[in-house]
């Protein structure tokens, strides 16, 4: 629901600007060059009021959608199968996880996972050990190399707002198992 809610406000959004940018949007229809599409997003918004049949519609469409979401549905399992379900999930000797290249699921015992999880680790082709973690000073390597660019005019302010690092942290590993077929015999 949250979703629906947040997409349809950046519909509402997308709506009031066609309509107050209509006669520049007619001349810049198809401007966009090397550094606009780096260029941070706007987040303007023009306020409702403006134009009287804009507001009605976006209302309407607002009121059509979130109504037909207050309907009852009905559930596609038993009870019992929801019962059993939520068991699965909150049962700590298994665990479940996302299949890693398809759309399956994969249950296994917590110790086996624990154990794929660590020889995987362990493959120094894949994954190296560090001591510390480094994310802060490649973050300041960036930041440097970026202001570099920007004080020699290579780069304008905008690119250089982009290329900025912002919030980082360092790399998660998602352990999703990975399912392999079986060769016909």
């Amino acid at each position: 629901m949250g979703k629906l809610i947040a997409d349809l406000k950046i519909w509402e959004r997308r709506m009031r600007l066609r309509e107050h940018f209509f006669e520049e949007n007619k001349e810049k229809e198809n401007y966009q060059n090397e550094y606009t599409k780096f260029k941070k997003s706007s987040t303007f918004t023009p306020s409702a009021g403006k134009e009287r049949w804009l507001d009605e519609y976006i209302q309407t469409v607002k009121d059509e959608i979130l109504s037909r979401l207050s309907r009852k549905f009905k559930m596609n399992i038993t009870i019992e199968e929801e019962k059993a379900m939520r068991e699965l999930l909150y049962d700590t000797s298994i665990v479940i996880r996302p299949s890693d290249k398809s759309s399956g699921v994969v249950i296994m015992n917590t110790e086996d996972y624990k154990l794929e999880v660590e020889k995987e680790l362990d493959n120094n082709d894949t994954y190296k050990a560090i001591d510390k973690d480094l994310t802060q000073k490649n973050e300041n390597k960036v930041k440097k190399l970026v202001e570099n660019l920007c004080k020699r005019e290579i780069i304008d302010k905008d690119m250089k707002k982009y290329l900025l690092p912002k919030g980082t942290c360092p790399g998660k590993v998602q352990a999703n198992p990975k399912l392999h077929k079986k060769s016909p015999s």
